[in-house]
C-alpha cells in the first residue's frame, strides 16, 4: 500500500514527464551567443572557427576532430572546412564516453563572415538538424561575432541539453575564442 507522498512523488514525475514531453513535443532550439574579439579581423576569426583543430581549444566538451571513415576527399583539420566536406567532431572522455557528431560545411565566406556547419543526424537519441551559423562582423579594431545554434530535440535529454550548451557556448564565445585567437596570433 502507498503513503500519500509516495503518491505524490509519482503523480509529480508523471506531470513533470508530460510537461517535458509536451515542450519539447519536440520543439526546435535556438540560442544565439554574440561576443567581440578585440585586436581580430573578420578573416581571422573566420579561419580560425572553420579550421576543426581549433574547435577542442575553446568548447570545453569538445575533445577531437577527425575526417569521417568513408570520407573520399581528404583534408586539412588545421585549415578551413572546405565546402560540403564533414568533419566528426569527438566529444566526452574518449574512450569511455565519445558521443560524436558529423559536422557538414555548408557555407564558409571569410569576405561576407560567413560560416555554417549542419548535422542532420546531430547526437542519436538527444538531438538532431543542429546548425552552427556564425556571423562576424568588423567593428574597427575587433571583429563582433554572433553563434546561432539551433537544433531538434528528439529525447527529454535534447530538451535538457539547452542549458549546458548555452553555458558552453557563451564560455566558448565570450571568453575562451579571444583567448585562443591571442595565442595564435602572438
Amino acid at each position: 500500500m502507498m503513503n500519500q507522498s509516495s503518491s505524490f512523488l509519482l503523480a509529480l514525475m508523471a506531470v513533470l514527464g508530460v510537461m517535458i514531453q509536451s515542450a519539447s513535443a519536440f520543439n526546435p532550439v535556438k540560442l544565439t551567443t554574440t561576443s567581440s574579439v578585440k585586436g581580430a579581423s573578420v578573416k581571422d576569426v573566420h579561419s580560425f572557427l572553420a579550421s576543426p583543430t581549433n574547435w577542442p581549444k575553446i568548447t570545453t566538451s569538445s575533445h577531437s576532430v577527425a575526417i569521417p571513415e568513408g570520407t573520399k576527399r581528404s583534408f586539412d583539420l588545421g585549415k578551413p572546412v572546405p565546402l560540403n566536406q564533414s568533419v566528426k567532431e569527438i566529444f566526452g572522455l574518449p574512450p569511455i564516453l565519445a558521443p560524436s557528431v558529423t559536422w557538414k560545411c555548408l557555407q564558409s565566406n571569410a569576405k561576407q563572415g560567413r560560416l555554417e556547419f549542419f548535422s542532420d543526424e546531430g547526437l542519436p537519441g538527444v538531438l538532431s538538424n543542429a546548425r552552427l551559423l556564425y556571423n562576424i562582423q568588423g567593428e574597427g579594431d575587433s571583429a563582433s561575432v554572433t553563434l546561432d545554434v539551433t537544433f531538434e530535440p528528439s529525447s527529454p535529454f535534447g530538451v535538457l541539453a539547452q542549458i549546458p550548451l548555452k553555458i558552453e557556448n557563451t564560455i566558448a564565445m565570450k571568453v575562451l575564442l579571444s583567448q585562443a585567437l591571442s595565442k595564435q596570433q602572438a
